[in-house]
């Protein structure tokens, strides 16, 4: 008896950890659902999506944060944030060979490229004009 208490115990201990909160929060994280750019999916805080940034034609990198079902709030990999509806945001689909837009060398005009080699938030692009470089892949979108 006193082994199925310590046990017991043990188990609770374990699952107060695995439903802890970051920072101590009473309630756990808010998954983030999209009923739009990708129908029916759930996006955990923190995943990496593509956002129309103000509704526009391009779809930028950002970090899934919170949702209310009809939107979802992101955090841009730019710094930039805002709250979109949730037909807005797509799951995070580049790799290498996928055709992007990128603002080169951070001065503020973008040229067409393709990723040559992407790791984690880090991608090598090769521009149509033969340039390349390595930037964040917050600094790059996509039609």
């Amino acid at each position: 008896m006193t082994r199925s208490l310590a046990l017991s115990a043990v188990a609770i201990a374990a699952l107060s950890t695995l439903t802890a909160c970051p920072g101590g929060a009473s309630s756990p994280p808010t998954v983030v659902s999209s009923t739009g750019g990708t129908p029916g999916a759930a996006y955990a805080p923190g995943e990496l999506v593509l956002g129309q940034f103000r509704g526009g034609p391009f779809w930028f990198p950002a970090r899934a944060e919170t949702s209310d079902g009809a939107s979802v709030a992101l955090a841009y990999l730019d710094g930039d944030r805002e709250t979109l509806p949730a037909g807005a945001v797509r799951r995070f689909d580049w790799q290498v060979g996928t055709r992007v837009e990128c603002n080169w060398q951070r001065r503020g005009k973008f040229f067409p490229g393709t990723i040559a080699q992407l790791a984690g938030d880090q991608a090598h692009i090769q521009y149509d004009d033969g340039d390349q470089e390595t930037l964040m892949i917050g600094f790059c979108r996509t039609r």
